[in-house]
């Protein structure tokens, strides 16, 4: 069956089967789209599983353990509960005063501005331009397009992440706001770009974390020298409690 309809003046037909057949594939068209979206979640999801689980066993619980670890007493074996009395020790107990002469070490260098650019800004500059060329790199090779802005997105969002650490390592923090800021590239790219970045980061980190431990102390054997920092531990507070006693008794 054909109809005939006059639109401004003009002759349009229609044939009835193909009206059936548009008005019969729209459902469908709606199911595979739902379908499409629903892999693509999926997908997502698949990809950022390796992610939680290497920021679990390498984030999590090494924070939980510190914080565990922390409201004890320690001497090799883990001694009586201490509660909050080790933080209080550090900050206004005993050992206040060599915790803030630290302090004071760490930010003895700002009183050379000189010193400070040279010796802290331009090598801060430089692992910025790593940085930066790194970021470049990795969106080239996801099929996301290295350019200016998307690096400088991708920067502050890692910047936003760190400074707001809502979880660890800004897992999940990271991977949402680079869905909002960048525009184009699928989900599922998008997410496979930033989970792969920080496997590999974090794995390039330890690299060379574990590099710079035998470079500095020419072993490995990591117990021997566990053994040694405790042992200097235990020395350090057997001297300071006799030089508390001492101070008590004169």
């Amino acid at each position: 069956m054909i109809a005939v309809i006059v639109v401004d003046g003009h002759l349009l037909t229609y044939h009835r089967s193909k009206v059936r057949v548009a008005a019969m594939t729209r459902p469908a068209v709606s199911a595979a789209r739902r379908r499409r979206v629903l892999g693509e979640n999926l997908l997502a999801y698949a990809f950022l599983l390796p992610a939680f689980a290497v920021l679990l066993v390498f984030h999590f619980l090494p924070a939980f353990a510190a914080i565990y670890m922390s409201l004890f007493r320690w001497d090799i074996v883990q001694g009586p509960f201490r509660g909050l009395d080790n933080y209080a020790t550090v900050l206004v107990g005993t050992r206040a005063e060599e915790f803030w002469q630290r302090v004071k070490q760490g930010v003895a260098i700002l009183t050379e501005p000189r010193r400070f650019l040279r010796e802290v800004v331009s090598w801060q500059a430089l692992g910025w331009l790593c940085r930066f060329g790194a970021f470049w790199y990795f969106l080239e090779a996801f099929g996301i397009g290295g350019s200016f802005q998307n690096v400088m997105l991708v920067m502050s969002v890692q910047a936003i992440s760190t400074m707001l650490p809502f979880t660890p390592g800004g897992a999940g923090a990271q991977q949402g706001l680079l869905l909002a800021t960048l525009q184009g590239p699928s989900r599922a790219a998008v997410l496979s770009f930033s989970v792969g970045t920080q496997i590999a980061m974090a794995a390039w980190s330890a690299l060379l974390g574990f590099a710079a431990l035998l470079l500095i102390f020419r072993t490995t054997n990591w117990r021997a020298l566990i053994h040694a920092a405790e042992s200097e531990a235990k020395s350090e507070e057997l001297k300071q409690a006799a030089a508390e006693k001492a101070g008590a008794q004169a």
